[in-house]
């Protein structure tokens, strides 16, 4: 990955940080959502900020339904989140680096569309690919971690393992080492 998820703001700091102003500036804060465009598969969203009566940006984003990963079941609220985060974004509220428009929503989106990076075979290894079940209990291990870890952690197994898709029998014993030891972290 060319970029480091930490480095961006996920949209409820951004809109915390908001709505703390407005209220320091004693002004009414109002956030409109709509759901501009859907199909089958993906939809689009605008959100609308306003101070008093006032619309003072507007954020819009897509998302595509997928088959594993949050867009498996959340693509329409991801997708409201996200123009939420593109609209403080517009107003002037991207954090501290003005370059670092997008949230962190936006760029997890990237990162799920960047092609894994090529993982080292184990010569000879043609054991079978583990079941979807047992692949969807290390995520949800994986996904309960704290954001600060989560994504070293996710990092670290694209690495050493490849797409969980692919987790071969083998691995598993090196995938449950693995999200041990980012589960127990903290216990030093």
């Amino acid at each position: 990955m060319a970029f480091d998820l930490s480095n961006y703001e996920p949209v409820a700091v951004r809109l915390t940080r908001w709505l703390e102003d407005c209220k320091t500036r004693e002004v009414q804060s109002r956030v409109v959502t709509h759901l501009h465009d859907f199909d089958d598969s993906s939809c689009i969203f605008r959100a609308e900020l306003f101070e008093g009566e006032v619309m003072i940006a507007t954020g819009w984003a897509r998302e595509t339904q997928s088959q594993r990963g949050v867009n498996a079941t959340s693509h329409f609220e991801n997708a409201e989140t996200s123009s939420v985060g593109r609209a403080l974004a517009n107003s002037g509220h991207a954090g501290s680096d003005p370059a670092r428009r997008a949230s962190r929503e936006e760029m997890t989106r990237v990162a799920r569309a960047q092609p894994a990076p090529p993982r080292e075979q184990v010569p000879g290894d043609n054991s079978p690919v583990v079941s979807p079940s047992v692949v969807e209990k290390f995520i949800e291990r994986l996904n309960s971690l704290p954001d600060e870890v989560r994504t070293v952690a996710k990092q670290t197994w694209v690495e050493k393992l490849g797409k969980p898709d692919n987790l071969r029998e083998s691995q598993v014993d090196t995938a449950e080492m693995l999200v041990s030891s980012y589960e127990h972290a903290g216990d030093e």
